[in-house]
């Protein structure tokens, strides 16, 4: 699992300081880290599950290790202001159509907008039992 958050994270990266995708088309810029300062905040439900959890964890490390910026964690009841990083299924992501029942098992969505990153999906930890 580290290591699939590391490559996320290193992709995530890379991707938020591009300026055009693949097509020529104008990308959306998100800044993550400035001068190895936080300039985003990751967010998370109230009561997150254990997935979105390790999730938060592991991004949060993987982007200190990378940038040296330890980004804040908050919940979806504060008012953050500033770009933010949406993990796992919360009242944002509800507000934006988006809930993890909707995923197929092991389906996973990585989405960016103005100021927005959002990182879901539903895990499953056996064939027959959801954990996130």
């Amino acid at each position: 699992m580290s290591k699939a958050w590391g490559l996320i994270a290193a992709t995530i990266t890379t991707a938020a300081t591009w300026t055009h995708d693949a097509h020529g088309n104008e990308a959306v810029s998100l800044e993550l880290t400035r001068d190895g300062r936080p300039a985003a905040t990751i967010v998370v439900a109230e009561k997150p599950t254990r997935s979105a959890q390790l999730a938060v964890a592991e991004l949060q490390e993987h982007v200190r290790l990378i940038s040296g910026a330890t980004l804040p964690i908050a919940n979806d009841a504060a008012d953050v202001t500033g770009p933010r990083i949406l993990v796992g299924e919360s009242k944002a992501t509800r507000a934006l159509g988006l809930k993890n029942a909707d995923f197929k098992p092991q389906e996973y969505l990585v989405r960016f907008a103005p100021d927005l990153l959002v990182l879901m999906g539903r895990d499953y930890l056996s064939r027959t039992r959801p954990i996130g």
